[in-house]
């Protein structure tokens, strides 16, 4: 098992387990979503293959355009 911080809200998930499986298993709609782990942005290509360690931070957010 692996302990997370997801938005500040502790979770726990099976070790192996890749970000693109917590946010498809937790229902979170990501359509224009970044998502930064232990404050550097995880690229969408990589959500796939991205696993976790314990302890890491994750932070998922709107991405906003500006100009």
């Amino acid at each position: 098992m692996i302990n997370l911080t997801l938005n500040n809200r502790p979770i726990t998930i099976e070790s192996c387990q890749t970000l693109s499986w917590l946010l498809n298993d937790l229902g979170l709609k990501t359509e224009g979503c970044a998502v930064a782990v232990n404050e550097s942005i995880i690229a969408k290509s990589q959500w796939q293959h991205f696993t976790f360690n314990d302890g890491d931070s994750i932070s998922l957010f709107q991405a906003i355009a500006g100009g």
